[in-house]
């Protein structure tokens, strides 16, 4: 891959990524890299802070929190909504 197209899917889906990351890990997707995407999104903050990408550690560090927390949130409502009526109908056993 040549830097212009690597700049340009860092400019455009930098922040998704790292939000939809770690919300996938928020909710309880283990397998899924939510700090390994948050530590390359840092790094490419860092190196390609005067480059095309424009990635802002503070915009990461808040995208990765709010990623988070909203996961957790859904994964929490699904758990009320669906956990005791699964538990109820098909028993714990």
């Amino acid at each position: 891959m040549s830097d212009a197209i690597v700049h340009h899917v860092l400019a455009t889906w930098g922040y998704y990524a790292v939000f939809a990351f770690s919300a996938l890990e928020g909710f309880g997707l283990f397998f899924v890299p939510g700090e390994t995407m948050l530590i390359a999104a840092s790094i490419a903050a860092g190196v390609f802070a005067r480059g095309a990408a424009h990635l802002e550690i503070v915009r990461v560090l808040v995208c990765a929190g709010c990623g988070a927390i909203l996961g957790g949130n859904f994964s929490l409502w699904v758990g009320q909504k669906l956990g005791f009526p699964f538990f109820d109908r098909h028993g714990t056993t």
